[in-house]
């Protein structure tokens, strides 16, 4: 019914892989429940939280729910590699379809830090906040963001924020570069006597 993974718990699947302290899978309810200091990459997003359930549907990721502290960084332009699309609240949810993300959903002290470009010049960044953050994706790149409730916002200019990127971090950003990849895993075979 369910299989336990304790200790530097290391997985990886397709785009997506992930660590944790401790992982449990619910065979019966295809759920993935990982805890202590997780971490999940699906492609080129990273999601952390205090938890992270990993909901599949026929073994294809479905949703990813995030509980406290909750995270979802990305790669804002490959050129700069200072720069991090970020977003933060105390639970996130992201939806999958045809196998690419398709919505995040951030809810309660939602904050998101994200570049901007013009025709692939950088152009600064904008920081908003709200009670709720929805983010459409098209393509695998968000294409619609909708804040709600309590909603502020600021722009910076891309004279203040040049070879600065990490003063403008949110709080809790952690980029990690080191994932767990298919090949890299092996299963060991102990014998006992």
């Amino acid at each position: 019914e369910r299989f336990v993974a304790e200790d530097s718990v290391s997985m990886a699947r397709n785009t997506m892989s992930a660590r944790s302290g401790v992982a449990t899978y619910l065979t019966s309810r295809d759920i993935i429940i990982l805890e202590r200091q997780p971490v999940v990459w699906e492609t080129l997003n990273q999601v952390t939280g205090d938890s992270i359930v990993v909901r599949l549907q026929n073994k294809r990721i479905h949703a990813v729910n995030v509980y406290g502290k909750a995270m979802a960084v990305s790669r804002s332009d490959s050129v700069r590699r200072n720069r991090f699309d970020q977003l933060t609240g105390r639970a996130l949810t992201m939806y999958f379809a045809q196998q690419r993300l398709a919505q995040v959903d951030v809810e309660r002290n939602a904050t998101s830090l994200y570049y901007l470009y013009d025709n692939a010049q950088p152009n600064g960044a904008n920081k908003s906040s709200g009670d709720r953050i929805f983010i459409d994706f098209e393509n695998g790149k968000a294409d619609r963001i909708k804040i709600v409730g309590g909603v502020q916002g600021q722009y910076f200019p891309e004279k203040m924020i040049a070879g600065r990127e990490g003063n403008y971090n949110l709080d809790g950003f952690r980029w990690f570069d080191v994932r767990p990849r298919r090949k890299q895993l092996q299963i060991v075979n102990e014998h006992y006597e």
